[in-house]
């Protein structure tokens, strides 16, 4: 059984038996703290948006650690959805993509939301034995949030580059708990409102350095090499356009992108 250290302990309030956290899980109180703060000085318009810039930074720096990459292959999003749109926009007309057919929907929908994408369904327990030559996209869950289902992630990292298949990875479930090694996969997307104890609409995605196919098409003001000093005009620097589609910080995408 593991044991929690007593700091880290003191800082959750929940009286025992609290067995949700899949679902939603409870926030430290120092981020409660900090949450409560920002609300009083919202109310009292002293807010300074460019306090939060810090916060994002070590948020990145604490979620590359956890999952094994580099901050500069790391995003803030603000939802798992946005992810799975970009990358389904990102793929050619006519790209064959191979899901679990009991899979999350915020994975299923943007891509079968496409007409201009041939999506295969599969039972999750023939997702990578289904995986060919003739497949574009493998876009899964790492864990299944229905059931606690894991897949094998090391096979299917070792599939893909046997066959030259893209992977979009949703580690929601995963991140926190289940060791990762997300370079080995092109994008990942994480809702960090679970097992990372975050707030809802707080999330992370990662983009390896090899998916060179994915287009920052949602880049906001924020993804700019000096945010504050590139709210307006051009020009769009993508060599060092930052992770971000939409808000979504995608940092520093391939130049080829």
């Amino acid at each position: 059984m593991v044991v929690l250290d007593p700091a880290v302990q003191a800082q959750f309030s929940a009286g025992p038996g609290y067995l949700n956290t899949a679902t939603v899980g409870l926030p430290p109180k120092m981020a409660v703290e900090d949450l409560r703060q920002s609300v009083a000085e919202w109310e009292a318009g002293q807010l300074d948006p460019a306090s939060f810039d810090k916060a994002v930074e070590r948020s990145v720096s604490a979620f590359a650690r956890i999952v094994r990459t580099q901050s500069t292959s790391v995003g803030i999003v603000g939802q798992v959805s946005i992810v799975s749109g970009l990358v389904a926009s990102c793929l050619p007309d006519g790209a064959r993509v191979l899901c679990a057919e009991e899979d999350f929907t915020s994975v299923l929908f943007p891509f079968l939301a496409d007409p201009r994408l041939d999506v295969r369904l599969v039972p999750l327990d023939r997702i990578l034995d289904s995986i060919g030559a003739d497949t574009d996209l493998v876009a899964v869950s790492a864990v299944q949030s229905a059931d606690g289902r894991v897949l094998d992630l090391d096979r299917l990292a070792d599939i893909a580059a046997e066959t030259n298949t893209r992977t979009y990875v949703d580690i929601t479930q995963a991140a926190g708990w289940l060791p990762l090694d997300v370079d080995r996969f092109d994008v990942t997307a994480c809702a960090a409102y679970k097992w990372l104890c975050a707030a809802r609409g707080s999330g992370f995605l990662t983009v390896s350095p090899s998916a060179d196919w994915l287009v920052p098409k949602y880049a906001g003001w924020y993804s700019g090499e000096d945010p504050w000093q590139s709210i307006y005009g051009p020009p769009l620097d993508r060599k060092s356009t930052r992770l971000n589609s939409s808000h979504t910080d995608i940092s520093r995408m391939p130049s080829s992108a």
